[in-house]
C-alpha cells in the first residue's frame, strides 16, 4: 500500500513537470514571435497592435491619436494580427523541428 502511494506520488510529480514544460514551451514560442514580428511590423502597425493589445485602447482613441482613421487604425491592427500569426507558425515550425 505504501507503495503505491509513492508510485502516484511520482506520477503527480511527473505530470506536474510535463506540464510546466508545456507551458515553457508555449512561453518560448510566444517570446520569439513577438521578438521576431515586432521587427516586421510598420512604425504605425506597432503602435496601433501596442495600444490596442496591451493598453486595451479603443480604435478611435488609437486613430485620434496618430491622427489617422478609425478604419485605418483597424487595418493596421489586421495587418499586425496576421503578421503575427504567420510568425507564430514559422517559430512553432522552427521550434518543434528541433
Amino acid at each position: 500500500m505504501n507503495l503505491e502511494n509513492e508510485s502516484r506520488g511520482y506520477q503527480q510529480l511527473l505530470d506536474e513537470i510535463e506540464q510546466e514544460q508545456d507551458e515553457l514551451e508555449n512561453n518560448v514560442i510566444y517570446l520569439l514571435t513577438g521578438a521576431l514580428v515586432a521587427k516586421k511590423l510598420s512604425e504605425q502597425e506597432y503602435s496601433v497592435f501596442v495600444e490596442r493589445s496591451l493598453n486595451q485602447t479603443k480604435f478611435g482613441d488609437i486613430a485620434y491619436s496618430l491622427g489617422i482613421s478609425d478604419s485605418t487604425a483597424r487595418v493596421y491592427y489586421h495587418r499586425a494580427l496576421q503578421k503575427m500569426k504567420l510568425e507564430a507558425a514559422r517559430v512553432t515550425g522552427i521550434y518543434l523541428r528541433k
